[in-house]
């Protein structure tokens, strides 16, 4: 009787970056004869056994997550023959080095890892470069929230995606996210090639909201008032924006200048700043921020600022001691309202806004 015969075919990578390089979606196909095949296994370079699935008919075997880019795999078969001896067959595999033009990273991910948030925080995830295919990239991300929350990806551009519940979190959720592009094809010959991963915690549900008719800020904790305050907003020309803002952050003190802004470079503009703030707390990517304003003597009864909320000493430290990234502030402007991708204006939108395509 004849001893078993084992072929292992691994499907090239269709591309010029690397002719000897395999795909990093590819089948392995494993034909035996004179036998049957007993075991087939794919491992990586340290010997971390890759999940996957074959076909019995086809004897196609396929990764359940495509192979990551620029490394190499281990192919091995064991089969019985028909003559009653095993055999054993192996063949190493290498995933093309693409060249950066061909490869998108994540670049970030958010809240960080073990960060604690308000009810607000959306999850935020930037890529390198412009993403094709972005259903190819949404699959391979997934959100886990303890308790479960009904939420959704939109996409704010064609480098971000957003995830955002219906409702606030509810207080104590804890959230995990994870992400692998890592060798899927993400549309027009590009392909993802990293992984990123974080877990945060909901812990405040502080709101305010700021009303250009009065020049208050009424501040809350869930549905009970804090505090209210006199605030002076942007004047003519520099109307603050309005709309729902999450807080992005906060410092102690923040270098803030009309030219970082694209207002003014030069020193002899009118508008021209260049100035230390304290107890400020960011609300948007163009320079929005609740801040003390010592100098501005009608806090209150007048509008002066170039686009941030203006706020006495006390209550900015006092402001600035409560709130987190993850609460919201919200300007009562039904015009010149923010956008979502200027910071984390998510929650301007409505629910069928947010999941409309």
């Amino acid at each position: 009787m004849s001893p078993a015969e084992i072929t292992l075919t691994a499907r090239p990578f269709d591309g010029k970056a690397d002719k000897t390089a395999v795909s990093t979606e590819a089948p392995v196909e494993v034909h035996v004869v004179h036998g049957s095949l007993n075991e087939l296994s794919v491992r990586s370079a340290d010997g971390t056994l890759v999940d996957g699935d074959r076909e019995p008919t086809t004897g196609v075997w396929t990764p359940a997550h495509p192979l990551a880019l620029a490394s190499t795999y281990v192919v091995s078969a064991r089969a019985q023959g028909a003559d009653g001896h095993p055999v054993t067959k192996s063949l190493t595999v290498h995933t093309p080095q693409l060249p950066n033009a061909q490869v998108i990273h994540i670049t970030y991910l958010g809240p960080g890892d073990g960060a604690t948030v308000g009810v607000y925080q959306p999850i935020v995830v930037e890529f390198g470069a412009a993403v094709t295919d972005r259903a190819a990239a949404l699959t391979q991300f997934t959100v886990s929230a303890t308790p479960a929350t009904r939420a959704a990806w939109r996409w704010v551009s064609d480098r971000r995606v957003d995830y955002r519940p219906e409702k606030p979190w509810k207080l104590g959720t804890t959230v995990k996210v994870s992400g692998d592009i890592d060798g899927v094809p993400l549309g027009g010959g590009v392909f993802g090639a990293n992984a990123a991963s974080t877990t945060f915690t909901v812990t405040s549900d502080v709101h305010a909201v700021v009303d250009p008719s009065s020049l208050t800020m009424r501040v809350y904790s869930g549905s009970k008032l804090l505090r209210t305050m006199p605030v002076g907003l942007g004047k003519p020309g520099f109307r603050t924006w309005g709309g729902a803002m999450v807080v992005l952050g906060k410092a102690r003190t923040t270098r803030m200048t009309s030219c970082s802004t694209g207002l003014a470079c030069d020193t002899k503009d009118p508008n021209y700043y260049d100035q230390l703030v304290d107890w400020t707390v960011q609300l948007t990517y163009s320079g929005t921020y609740t801040h003390a304003a010592p100098r501005d003597g009608l806090i209150g009864r007048a509008n002066t600022s170039h686009g941030c909320i203006h706020l006495t000493t006390a209550d900015a430290t006092w402001f600035y001691s409560l709130a987190q990234a993850g609460d919201l502030v919200t300007v009562d402007y039904p015009t010149n309202t923010v956008s979502v991708g200027n910071g984390e204006g998510d929650w301007y939108l409505s629910w069928t806004q947010w999941t409309a395509d």
